[in-house]
């Protein structure tokens, strides 16, 4: 609709749209708004090469913003890109990356500059509506533009729910689990693999990250990276995060 699309010309200035997550996160991964720049690319994956994450004191010891001290998702996405994209006036690291990578900042941290790099924070009501917390009392759910949750009315009679169910696809067939119940296809593991019809082949190792994290979680994913390197090739290691 149309508050979508201004929020891409807006984008197209230069401008880095976020909004603050649940639980007042710095930072939501549900919704952020950029130009398409390769240079933005770069200067993440300069800043991950150089910064490294402690419980502690965050990113390149950069901290942990409002919140102060950990909270779960800090070494993920959320965390990750408020402490490039969001403090890089004034810390050194997040500046550098930047600027090696050649991403136009502007001389000021006014964000008058066009064209020149500006994070911004939306109104995390209207752009990325998780739940009535943090809104104000009376809301009008009708000015939601992305609604990230809930499905389902909590204490509050006033949540602004989203409006359709996802739909549940059908699933059948031997090694078929569509999420509704635990096992199949492990449990008949070696009749699945006699439908595979070939000696080799490529596989997947699949770590997922579901709803909230209760602890950290990053230091494990390198066993599961060493263990795909030891198969040369064999296996590829796939993250998924809800």
């Amino acid at each position: 609709g149309g508050a979508r699309v201004r929020a891409l010309r807006c984008a197209a200035t230069g401008r880095l749209l976020y909004t603050a997550g649940a639980d007042s996160l710095p930072r939501s991964m549900g919704f952020f708004v950029a130009r398409p720049d390769p240079r933005l690319l770069k200067a993440a994956e300069l800043f991950a090469q150089n910064a490294s994450f402690e419980t502690s004191s965050g990113w390149a010891k950069i901290g942990f913003g409002h919140k102060l001290k950990y909270y779960p998702s800090a070494e993920c996405g959320p965390g990750f890109f408020h402490s490039l994209f969001t403090t890089w006036p004034w810390n050194g690291l997040p500046r550098e990356s930047m600027q090696a990578s050649g991403v136009p900042l502007p001389s000021a941290h006014n964000g008058d500059e066009v064209g020149k790099f500006e994070a911004s924070q939306l109104d995390m009501c209207i752009w990325n509506y998780q739940h009535s917390l943090g809104c104000h009392k009376g809301f009008d759910c009708s000015r939601v533009v992305a609604h990230h949750s809930p499905n389902e009315r909590g204490n509050n009679p006033q949540e602004c729910r989203k409006k359709t169910q996802p739909v549940k696809k059908a699933c059948t067939g031997l090694c078929c689990n569509n999420g509704e119940r635990e096992g199949g296809c492990l449990l008949q593991v070696d009749a699945c693999a006699a439908q595979f019809g070939k000696r080799r082949g490529k596989f997947a190792v699949v770590f997922t990250v579901f709803d909230r994290l209760q602890s950290p979680w990053l230091p494990h994913l390198k066993s599961f990276r060493r263990y795909t390197e030891n198969v040369r090739g064999q296996v590829d290691f796939v993250l998924i995060m809800n």
